[in-house]
């Protein structure tokens, strides 16, 4: 009796954990993500501070970065001295960092890029996700300011 009772307790143990464990694999993107989108306040001052809109498609649809051309670039330079790609993280949108841009290089461009499905992305964020908008990125700003891919990495960091 007891040696039944001790094993339907540890089998009861082993499902719930079992549970548990599907459970947390199950809605790992909702734990990890808290996507949110911008709103008219943040978008028009983002504009007004100069920001140009650059928009790509992916996967997961329409995919949307804001460009700061350097404020003191050298004509030969399109991105200026370097091309800082700004995210954001879990929690934020990579506006959020952009009120930073007055204290860093003026001869630096600041490119500010969300995960999909944060600001005006959509989709959904998974690390493959987010990997592929930044490839496709690549690519975008490539032709955009007529350099190679190498070139471009060689002119770029990411914060």
């Amino acid at each position: 009796m007891f040696r039944r009772l001790l094993f339907l307790t540890a089998r009861t143990f082993l499902l719930a954990a079992l549970d548990l464990v599907g459970l947390l694999v199950g809605c790992q993107s909702r734990i990890i993500y808290y996507p949110r989108s911008y709103n008219a306040i943040e978008l028009r001052t983002a504009e007004r501070s100069g920001a140009q809109k650059l928009e790509l498609q992916t996967s997961q649809g329409k995919q949307v970065a804001f460009f700061f051309p350097a404020k003191a670039a050298e004509p030969a330079k399109p991105v200026g001295s370097k091309l800082w790609i700004v995210t954001g993280g879990n929690g934020s949108l990579a506006l959020d960092y952009s009120y930073h841009r007055e204290a860093w290089d003026p001869t630096a461009s600041f490119l500010f890029l969300d995960y999909p499905g944060y600001g005006l992305c959509q989709g959904r964020p998974s690390p493959e996700r987010i990997r592929e908008t930044a490839r496709a990125l690549k690519v975008s700003l490539s032709h955009r300011f007529e350099l190679t891919p190498e070139q471009l990495t060689a002119q770029s960091a990411v914060l």
